[in-house]
């Protein structure tokens, strides 16, 4: 595959394979040809025998800010959907294997995924988390085995404050990288959280100076060339076992995710994103939620 939007590099030193996402000006939102070169770098070392470990970061002051969208009517032609041979748009042309049935099931496509190919990929991977990192990309940096960051790192939910559930597998991530009550405090205030409180809760590994993040994560990969690939491996998927992180369990996040996509109030989603876009606090008139039930 030629990328478009993503940088792909392989130090055979020390066995480091670099995928950065390559869409600085919007801080790297990715869409579905993104996903689908990163995808397809993930295959290709996780095929080459020189490969020992995966790398993702972001160019510019993002490691990722989530799902694309044309703010303000403003477009960017790697996001516009791809045409056909007709010269007929083609909704699906970027869709991965299995999305088709995912959608027909009204679940997320193309991430889950990814996030489930790192879940199973039989190499280490690190998130090296350079600048902002929210929306969609959460679950890319929750689901690397390793997340380090670069004193200029900063989390942001973004789901809530643009009238979303988190997705793409978030709730289940942070709540099991984190912990509940940290989960749900950063996604109902919104709130920015910084390289160092990430470290702190347990979001990041370690901080480390911007300038040294890559160098680090590489120096990283390399010593870890001093074990078997085949212990690796092994050692990846009982500790991923232990700690949970099972299709069954991700998959329940991304029904629960669903559900909370069809109960959102449509009048209060236009009103978040408008609101978001606009720079101002919201001002929301639904009708709220009563529900009948006993628990």
């Amino acid at each position: 595959m030629a990328y478009r939007m993503i940088l792909y590099d392989k130090d055979k030193e020390t066995g480091a394979a670099v995928i950065t996402m390559n869409k600085p000006e919007v801080l790297n939102a990715w869409y579905g040809r993104m996903k689908s070169e990163i995808m397809d770098a993930v295959n290709d070392a996780g095929e080459d025998p020189s490969v020992t470990g995966v790398i993702f970061t972001g160019a510019g002051r993002g490691f990722g800010s989530g799902g694309f969208r044309a703010i303000g009517g403003k477009k960017d032609p790697d996001y516009d959907p791809v045409l056909s041979d007709a010269g007929t748009p083609q909704a699906r042309a970027d869709w991965l294997p299995g999305d088709e049935e995912r959608a027909l099931m009204g679940l997320t496509v193309d991430t889950p995924h990814l996030i489930e190919r790192l879940l199973y990929f039989d190499k280490p991977t690190i998130a090296a988390i350079n600048g902002i990192v929210a929306g969609g990309h959460i679950a890319l940096m929750c689901a690397s085995d390793i997340r380090i960051g670069s004193e200029q790192a900063r989390f942001r939910c973004a789901f809530t404050r643009d009238g979303f559930v988190p997705d793409v597998g978030s709730s289940y991530w942070l709540a099991n990288l984190i912990g509940v009550g940290q989960a749900l405090e950063i996604a109902y205030t919104n709130d920015f959280v910084d390289a160092r409180e990430m470290e702190r809760i347990g979001m990041l590994n370690h901080v480390v100076p911007h300038d040294q993040l890559i160098p680090y994560c590489k120096d990283m990969i390399k010593r870890m060339k001093q074990i078997a690939p085949s212990v690796l491996f092994a050692t990846k998927k009982a500790i991923r076992a232990c700690g949970g992180a099972t299709q069954r369990d991700i998959e329940k996040g991304y029904m629960l995710e669903s559900w909370g996509r069809g109960f959102i109030q449509q009048e209060e989603r236009a009103e978040a994103r408008k609101s978001n876009v606009e720079k101002r606090q919201p001002s929301y008139k639904g009708r709220g939620i009563k529900m009948n039930i006993r628990w």
